[in-house]
């Protein structure tokens, strides 16, 4: 039975990355990273003409036209949809592939459309609950982001459990685990912020010409390499945090079930 800490963890994330990095970087293009970098041009043109107006009032009051807000909440609900069916399928090709399982693309597909909803709810009552917990002095919060971190693979893994019983699942794996997913995460968001801090500053030499002060009419044209790349570098780091949880997941389930790597697919089955 392996260990449960940080080695055993990022190991075991690195060599799904690695092995099956074409349908993981394939999915999370497609529908994470495209969708992002596109809704961030569109959003960016759109407030580059705004700011460029002559009147700063009506350029204000631009952005609450029913066009403007239509096109905002329409391409934000479709990134919103997209992001929940490729969360379903990463998660389920992070474990399928854990186990040593074949992946068919069209039938995790299916699997996602039926469990967009499920995701949904998993996604807002475990999001109530974390913000409840900050409400009452962020510790509880704080415990409660850690118990039901993996809630989302325990319902695309475990999906008879339902979804009330995907979050008592997510308490129940992550118990006397917590302190070490408190660094896992510690460490994730520290590599995260350095990792995408340091590609998104690479954008700015190319946002305005050294030694001249930009005008309001070309702000949206400057601003548009950075923004873009800070689309890409945010849905990288989603999807490679998706694998992460789920390969979470399987570690856990190893070590609580006393499981070896070898005989973890008997209980997927």
């Amino acid at each position: 039975m392996p260990a449960f800490d940080i080695g055993t963890v990022f190991s075991r994330f690195i060599r799904l990355v690695g092995e099956n990095f074409a349908i993981i970087a394939a999915l999370g293009f497609i529908g994470v990273i495209l969708p992002s970098v596109v809704v961030a041009y569109g959003v960016t043109s759109m407030l580059g003409g705004l700011i460029g107006a002559a009147n700063p009032a009506d350029a204000y009051l631009g952005m609450f036209t029913g066009t403007n807000m239509g096109i905002s909440f329409g391409s934000g609900l479709l990134l919103f949809v997209l992001n929940l069916i490729i969360l379903s399928m990463i998660t389920e090709v992070t474990i399928l592939r854990a186990i040593g399982k074949p992946v068919d693309v069209g039938t995790i597909f299916g699997h996602a459309l039926r469990n967009i909803l499920p995701l949904l709810a998993i996604s807002i009552l475990v999001g109530i609950m974390v913000v409840l917990g900050f409400i009452a002095l962020i510790i509880p919060g704080i415990f409660l982001g850690l118990a039901t971190c993996v809630a989302v693979p325990a319902y695309v893994g475990e999906p008879a459990r339902g979804i009330t019983g995907s979050i008592s699942r997510s308490f129940e794996l992550t118990k006397g685990r917590r302190w070490w997913l408190l660094l896992i995460f510690i460490v994730l968001g520290i590599g995260a912020m350095v990792i995408g801090g340091t590609i998104s500053s690479m954008a700015m030499p190319f946002m305005f010409t050294p030694g001249t002060t930009p005008d309001a009419a070309s702000m949206g044209t400057a601003m548009m390499p950075y923004m873009l790349v800070n689309a890409a570098v945010d849905g990288v780091i989603r999807v490679l945090g998706t694998v992460l949880v789920a390969a979470i997941y399987v570690c856990l389930r190893e070590t609580r079930e006393r499981l070896t790597p070898e005989t973890t697919a008997e209980v997927f089955n």
